[in-house]
């Protein structure tokens, strides 16, 4: 729980380091519900090795994949951190609950949330 997007991208930059200091071998994704959200994502870590952004080619290569939840479905991650699951993001709507679970039923071993914003209220 963040009071900034900056503090929470500055946190996760360094969470992010660490993880890929400590599981050179692992595949963790940063789901975000937008792509303008993996952009900012995106433009905050790419300093750090091994972080890539989805494009067109999904790459299961070990590392830090960086997309939104729509390029996730039927997949499965090692790691994966939810990027700012707000309100806004997933609304207590029927496509709000689909994306929430696809997001958060990715990971086979870790799942972090990373939020700036109040969470969606699906979590309550």
């Amino acid at each position: 729980d963040f009071t900034s997007q900056t503090e929470a991208l500055s946190h996760l930059c360094r969470a992010v380091g660490a993880l890929l200091a400590r599981e050179k071998t692992s595949l963790t994704v940063i789901i975000c519900r937008f792509k303008h959200e993996a952009e900012t994502v995106y433009a905050a870590l790419k300093g750090l090795p091994g972080v890539r952004l989805q494009t067109a080619d999904l790459s299961f290569e070990p590392g830090i994949l960086i997309t939104n939840t729509h390029q996730v479905k039927g997949l499965e991650f090692s790691g994966v951190i939810l990027w700012n699951p707000a309100q806004q993001s997933y609304p207590a709507t029927d496509l709000g609950k689909n994306l929430l679970y696809v997001a958060i039923t990715r990971a086979s071993e870790r799942l972090a949330i990373y939020h700036h914003q109040p969470l969606s209220d699906l979590f309550a």
